[in-house]
């Protein structure tokens, strides 16, 4: 598939085909991909929690429309580079920062996913740990109700602190 590729763009050993530019002909972002690029990013857990929110039906539906297409526009822009150019974002931000320099973006797009998930982490904590408790076969006492996203983060430490002194082999057994 690309070996011809990779000797065009130079030794072929020193060159990783993923990051090479695209034919011209397959540097396409119209229709199809553009519609599973915003599937991709319209379906992630943050949509369902604020859908379920506590504002009124038609609020929902008019904040979603927006925030959804906002969400298009910048998935399209920021992938503008793969048709004009043929390379992703990724070896277009190496190419103009360097490795240490795209790192700094990587940690960015890190930071900014963990703030999106931590958000939607929050009510959900609740129910992480109401369905272990179930798991184990332990009713959860009323008094409790209002601890259970601290309580999932505690048991999320206590599985790490067991893997991290004793090793996976003993969580997995």
């Amino acid at each position: 598939m690309s070996s011809d590729r990779a000797d065009r763009f130079g030794e072929a050993g020193l060159t990783h085909v993923e990051l090479l530019p695209l034919p011209v002909e397959q540097r396409v972002l119209v229709g199809f991909p553009v519609a599973m690029l915003w599937l991709a990013m319209a379906t992630g857990p943050g949509v369902y929690a604020f859908a379920c929110g506590a504002q009124g039906f038609l609020t929902q539906l008019l904040a979603l429309g927006l925030g959804l297409s906002f969400v298009a526009g910048v998935a399209v822009l920021s992938t503008r580079s793969a048709p004009k150019y043929g390379l992703a974002f990724a070896p277009l931000c190496r190419a103009a920062m360097g490795a240490r320099g795209s790192s700094l973006v990587l940690l960015l797009r890190v930071g900014l996913g963990v703030l999106y998930l931590a958000a939607w982490a929050a009510p959900s904590g609740g129910w992480v740990a109401l369905l272990v408790m179930a798991g184990l076969g332990v009713e959860a006492p009323p008094m409790l109700a209002g601890a259970m996203g601290w309580s999932a983060a505690a048991l999320l430490m206590v599985v790490a602190w067991v893997i991290a002194a004793r090793g996976m082999a003993r969580v997995v057994r």
